[in-house]
């Protein structure tokens, strides 16, 4: 009897083994993926650029280490965007600046705030670039003729300091721009070396990009428009109880200022966005880790 004989005798016997054997190696994949399987979740988010970066990672980071599906979803401010998580329409939105929103976070549909994602605190105000040296708001009386480049009012990051200057300084040249071309136009103003003002904000990438001062305002000019905000997401009032491990993530995430703001540059700068986010990750997988180490100790799994 040859060998091919004594082989085909004997695969009765050994296909269960090999069942058993295919079976395991199909699910070799890592733990956490493992676990996952074909879970999902939605995330919303809106056009600025702090909200497109916490947005765009936390998918990067779910799909690309625990296996999720993570579907984006824009709205056309914060507000829509909260009333979507408390509705079920999304599982988050990641970006309340508080204690700015804190009218839309009412609980009644049992919506919830976790802890702040940005380490720390916001920051915005008039700034001026580090070349005039002017440090305070009265200091701009130097600068008579310096126009202001402003966010328009009401419309996202920095819009309560747009609003203060568009009362306080009647005085003095401001033109109110969306904040992309904001953005360009301080970019040409620098590059000819021009003396302007500007409204800033932070996080954002213009910090990492632009050398330039917030200029202190101790007489109160801006009528506290300056006071710093907190960033933390809301979520659907079930997802603790559908997927505990991904509340865990979205409650796990933190980021420095300086994280944040190199992030979106690395946005800004790439071809499309998750190749930005992917690179950003690459170079700062520890991070991404902790995160992770985070959500497992929190749900009792490490």
């Amino acid at each position: 009897m040859n060998v091919f004989s004594k082989f085909s005798k004997a695969m009765p016997l050994l296909a269960p083994v090999l069942v058993v054997w295919l079976l395991a190696a199909g699910c070799g994949g890592s733990e956490d993926q493992a676990r996952a399987g074909d879970k999902e979740l939605t995330v919303g988010y809106v056009g600025y650029a702090d909200s497109v970066a916490i947005a765009k990672l936390t998918q990067a980071v779910m799909e690309q280490e625990l296996g999720y599906d993570v579907e984006l979803r824009r709205f056309d401010d914060p507000e829509a965007a909260i009333l979507a998580a408390a509705d079920g329409k999304v599982d988050t939105f990641q970006n309340v600046w508080m204690p700015e929103y804190a009218g839309y976070v009412g609980e009644a549909k049992g919506e919830r705030l976790l802890n702040p994602w940005l380490i720390g605190t916001t920051r915005s105000g008039l700034a001026a670039p580090s070349y005039m040296d002017v440090g305070s708001v009265d200091g701009m009386k130097r600068y008579p003729h310096a126009p202001i480049i402003s966010v328009e009012p009401g419309v996202g990051p920095g819009s309560k300091v747009a609003e203060a200057v568009a009362d306080q300084m009647t005085d003095r040249k401001i033109f109110y721009r969306d904040t992309s071309t904001m953005l360009s136009e301080l970019q040409s103003r620098y590059s000819d070396g021009e003396n302007f003002f500007f409204t800033a904000w932070s996080p954002h990438w213009m910090n990492q990009e632009y050398r330039f001062e917030y200029l202190i305002d101790p007489g109160d000019e801006l009528g506290g428009a300056t006071q710093p905000s907190r960033i933390q997401p809301v979520v659907n009032g079930k997802l603790g109880e559908e997927d505990p491990f991904a509340l865990a993530f979205v409650d796990a995430l933190q980021l420095s200022d300086n994280q944040i703001s190199t992030l979106e540059l690395s946005i800004w700068d790439a071809k499309n966005p998750r190749e930005g986010v992917e690179s950003w990750v690459e170079d700062r997988d520890w991070l991404a880790q902790s995160w992770i180490g985070a959500t497992k100790r929190q749900i009792g799994e490490d």
